[in-house]
């Protein structure tokens, strides 16, 4: 069986889409790798001091990425652990504060509840005092 092309690879455009896409795409890629070729076999060949040389280079090169992403890290925890520093240097004077507050809070409302508790209180105990009269239990 006879593979036909599409008649939209037969265009002039299509044909002018290969052509770029070869120039753009796949020379460079094949230029930069015959580049990093010929400059491992000089290298290599070179002996090892040379090889020693550019093995050094390449790990400093691979660990500065590392590096600084490690000095951001300590930068944020140094900021970190000087705003903890200020804070609690703060923390008391407003805890103490707040505390007066709650327990301000906590006798209006323990006021408030006795007072709507209040009239129910009365009644059970006036109905309680006059049951104990008639004597009804």
């Amino acid at each position: 069986m006879k593979k036909t092309t599409p008649p939209a690879k037969k265009t002039s455009s299509y044909r002018a889409y290969k052509r770029k896409a070869f120039w753009q795409i796949i020379f460079p890629m094949i230029v930069i790798l015959l580049i990093f070729v010929a400059v491992s076999v000089m290298t290599s060949t070179r002996g090892a001091e040379t090889l020693l040389k550019w093995s050094a280079i390449s790990t400093v090169w691979l660990s500065l990425p590392l590096i600084v992403f490690l000095l951001l890290n300590l930068l944020i925890l140094v900021g970190l652990i000087y705003g903890m520093a200020k804070l609690l240097k703060v923390t008391p004077i407003y805890t103490y504060k707040l505390t007066g507050y709650i327990h301000l809070a906590g006798e209006k409302i323990a006021a408030f509840a006795d007072s709507l508790a209040e009239p129910v209180i009365k009644t059970q105990g006036f109905s309680a005092s006059v049951r104990r009269l008639f004597g009804k239990k």
